[in-house]
């Protein structure tokens, strides 16, 4: 979505850009074009998140032996003229990790029945907390549950919230 970050970047708000992107592909002829959204905006003062989620899979904070799931029920972008578009604002804090993953992570291993209640456990039990180390050992869980198969995009992003203290300040 280069087209939504350029928007973005112009200084137009966000939920505008997004419903201008879906008038677009819903002007589409036969072809059925459509996307999903999973937008994640925070505030690097005071770690304020707010979270645009459209056709998306749920997100996780994984907060010390908490984990908080962040979901929006709505169709992707450019099935319908209309489109429902929920923000969910959310207060993070530092030592957070915020862990957004494609479909193809979120509906992993077939064999699992409550992929939700499987992931959660999988974020809690990990032994560190270094984004990197995380997303690897989330991919490499999914896959190994699928015995090596990759059917579709994979992709985790996780991002640590650290506390700010500038050098300036007392």
């Amino acid at each position: 979505m280069l087209i939504l970050k350029k928007i973005i970047k112009s200084g137009i708000d966000e939920e505008v850009a997004i419903k201008s992107i879906n008038s677009i592909l819903s002007l589409r002829t036969t072809d059925d074009i459509y996307a999903t959204l999973d937008l994640a905006i925070i505030d690097l003062q005071d770690a304020k998140g707010k979270f645009l989620k459209v056709g998306s899979t749920p997100s996780f904070i994984k907060r010390g032996d908490k984990i908080l799931k962040i979901e929006a029920s709505n169709l992707p972008i450019g099935i319908i003229r209309d489109i429902d578009m929920e923000v969910v604002n959310y207060q993070l804090k530092a030592e957070d990790l915020l862990i957004m993953m494609t479909d193809g992570i979120f509906d992993g291993p077939r064999h699992i029945e409550n992929i939700d209640f499987w992931l959660k456990r999988k974020i809690l039990e990990l032994e560190t907390d270094d984004p990197q180390e995380v997303a690897d050992l989330i991919i490499e869980e999914v896959i190994r549950g699928m015995d090596g198969a990759i059917p579709d995009d994979m992709t985790v992003l996780v991002a640590k919230i650290k506390h700010n203290n500038p050098k300036w300040k007392a």
